[in-house]
């Protein structure tokens, strides 16, 4: 795997795991944290690779980014059943 793409699924993980956290102390639901990672990855590809020409958009990196934020469902979910 490239290193793209490692970085790309650590921000979605990194994403999803933050504003979980924000999310549960404000009392918002987790569907907001998923929100941001489609956010943020989608914004990175379209707005920043695409429109400002800083690098190269690729549905693979939006992808990448999805599936981080999916395995931090799943890593924050058991973490959280844990406390």
């Amino acid at each position: 795997m490239k290193k793209d793409k490692i970085y790309h699924f650590i921000a979605g993980w990194m994403i999803y795991i933050l504003t979980s956290a924000l999310s549960v102390r404000s009392g918002y639901s987790l569907i907001w944290s998923y929100r941001m990672v489609i956010i943020i990855g989608a914004g990175k590809e379209l707005i920043y690779d695409k429109l400002f020409k800083r690098g190269c958009p690729e549905l693979d990196d939006f992808t990448w980014t999805m599936i981080g934020g999916i395995i931090a469902d799943f890593t924050f979910t058991i973490f959280w059943g844990i406390l």
